[in-house]
């Protein structure tokens, strides 16, 4: 990897490992902080969208954030060989992908794009190495 070339050592299935160890450490936590996405920005407004301190999170949304990130775990956990290899039809990973499919279906459709904002506000501010590897950033993204 041209653009990071110290992380050699760290193999597809560590990365996803590791993205879901640091997921599952304070999960409710990262929902809170993934359900900023869903609000409007804190007040006094910043300049910079991407840091805002004061933003609040949109409680409604938290629940569904956390399932769907528990779901992410589920996939990332689920997911080692059959993910490298673009094969979804390992028993694992194919019922941890039919779990998301259904969370996401019992959300109401008022809430969803609510919820995507959610997840891309996340996205967007995983901290490399601050909140985990580049390898393991990557695969969460």
């Amino acid at each position: 990897d041209l653009t990071e070339p110290d992380w050699p050592w760290i193999s597809p299935a560590e990365a996803r490992r590791e993205a879901a160890e640091r997921l599952s450490h304070r999960p409710k936590a990262v929902a809170r902080f993934a359900a900023r996405g869903g609000s409007s920005g804190g007040f006094p407004p910043v300049w910079a969208e991407l840091s805002d301190p004061n933003a609040k999170p949109a409680k409604e949304l938290v629940p569904n954030v956390d399932a769907l990130l528990r779901h992410t775990m589920a996939m990332l956990l689920a997911g080692d060989e059959a993910a490298d290899n673009g094969d979804d039809s390992s028993p694992e990973r194919a019922a941890a992908w039919s779990a998301a499919q259904e969370a996401v279906a019992s959300v109401p459709p008022g809430s969803r794009e609510g919820l995507a904002r959610c997840l891309e506000y996340l996205q967007k501010r995983i901290g490399v190495p601050r909140d985990m590897s580049l390898p393991a950033a990557r695969r969460l993204r």
